[in-house]
């Protein structure tokens, strides 16, 4: 499955709306709590905050071997002209080294945010704000030593509950915030939001490429499709007012801002 919405997602997103597109994939049972707001034991090896990192692209990569937003000359129109939202959603089989046989999900999307890119990245990690942003995130907590973002999410009647560990690496033609889930839900899963300057002051183009692999989805099909872009798009819309609107309100309050 293949599809491209210009409309239906944001890539700024930040890491949990890649999270709340895809997972939430488990039927609260009865009796359960919607949320929990303690963050869950996560294995040793998870504890440590990961270590400095490097960029996952280059400066010079050629656009050929970048995101089809990068690749496609009318795609790219299509974002900077008509600040269009871009995202393609995959799944394929694949076989693993060992012969096994596996489903690979992936997402990858970008869209133009007004506001600098110092700005977008900053704001993008202010996490607790999630729940402002949206009723679907029921518990966001943040453990800033470990550098561990805990969410619950919910939606159509399905929970997902997960701990994503962060890291934010920068250089100064981009911003990556890169996570990988460590527990829960969609364990295994990966990914990157990036931030780079666009063409025009005080824009940046905000991207996000997320991996999932396992024997199977844990995806019901209702959430698959339609409803699926429509929790994404609602989530991505409001995400993406919010660095506007916070950044022209820090913009009136000191015209340094800019």
């Amino acid at each position: 499955m293949s599809r491209v919405r210009e409309p239906a997602f944001f890539g700024v997103v930040i890491t949990a709306v890649a999270c709340s597109a895809v997972a939430v994939a488990a039927r609260l049972p009865e009796g359960e709590p919607a949320a929990r707001t303690a963050m869950p034991q996560v294995p040793a090896a998870a504890e440590e905050p990961p270590g400095p990192g490097k960029l996952t692209v280059a400066r010079d990569t050629p656009a050929s071997q970048r995101p089809f937003w990068k690749s496609k000359p009318e795609q790219r129109k299509k974002l900077y002209e008509a600040r269009a939202v871009l995202v393609s959603v995959r799944d394929e089989k694949v076989e693993t080294a060992d012969g096994r046989k596996q489903v690979r999900f992936t997402i990858k999307g970008a869209g133009l945010v007004s506001a600098p890119k110092a700005f977008s990245f900053a704001t993008a990690q202010e996490y607790p704000k999630l729940k402002e942003v949206s009723g679907h995130f029921k518990t966001v907590a943040y453990h800033a030593p470990s550098r561990k973002l805990f969410l619950v999410m919910e939606a159509l009647g399905y929970q997902a509950r997960m701990v994503l560990r962060m890291r934010p690496v920068s250089e100064d033609w981009r911003d990556e915030l890169q996570w990988d889930v460590v527990w829960g839900d969609f364990k295994g899963m990966t990914g990157v939001i990036g931030f780079e300057r666009a063409e025009g002051p005080s824009k940046t183009e905000a991207s996000i490429e997320a991996v999932y692999q396992a024997a199977e989805l844990p995806l019901p099909k209702i959430l698959m499709g339609l409803a699926l872009e429509a929790i994404a798009q609602k989530v991505a819309e409001k995400m993406r007012s919010l660095i506007e609107g916070e950044y022209k309100a820090a913009s009136r309050a000191s015209p340094a801002a800019k």
